[in-house]
């Protein structure tokens, strides 16, 4: 990912420097959260803490070659941001950020794994999303809880996902 000074993210491939554009900082719903008088890495750096992507958008599963359209439609973007690390995920060629609705805040690291988002937040708390529209109700994507805060005092270190 980067983060141009218009405030414009990009994916951008690491061999190829071939570039897919994403909604802007700004396009996130509580963008509040950035302070004008930081550079933009700064402002990346403190306002979006984490991203995964549900596939690889370059990647052609049949053939394993890279092509610039074959998956594109299907990858979905995952982000932690804001001062209080929301949830919000973007399809490639949206124009704006959408918010998951999710029973708390503080959110420390996601991960896709089988076409669903697993976040866990920093009590300790694990949630999955099915980012399906279809699936969500029409209110949009909501989270569910799927390993609830374990019972020992609260725990502040870092939390991590792993697939296993």
């Amino acid at each position: 990912f980067t983060l141009s000074h218009d405030l414009q993210i990009n994916l951008v491939h690491p061999f190829t420097r071939k570039q897919i554009s994403l909604p802007s900082m700004l396009a996130f719903s509580d963008h509040y959260a950035y302070h004008h008088e930081y550079r933009p890495q700064e402002r990346f750096r403190m306002f979006v803490e984490k991203v995964a992507l549900s596939s690889n958008p370059w990647l052609d599963e049949k053939t394993g070659l890279h092509d610039d359209h074959t998956h594109q439609d299907r990858c979905v973007i995952a982000a932690i941001y804001g001062e209080v690390r929301i949830l919000a995920f973007a399809r490639l060629g949206d124009e704006v950020w959408t918010n998951i609705r999710v029973p708390s805040k503080a959110y420390q690291d996601i991960i896709f794994h089988q076409d669903k988002l697993y976040a866990v937040d920093c009590h300790g708390s694990v949630v999955a999303c099915d980012i399906d529209d279809d699936k969500t109700g029409g209110d949009g994507p909501r989270a569910k809880i799927i390993a609830p805060i374990p019972y020992e005092p609260p725990d502040y270190t870092q939390k991590y996902l792993v697939e296993s």
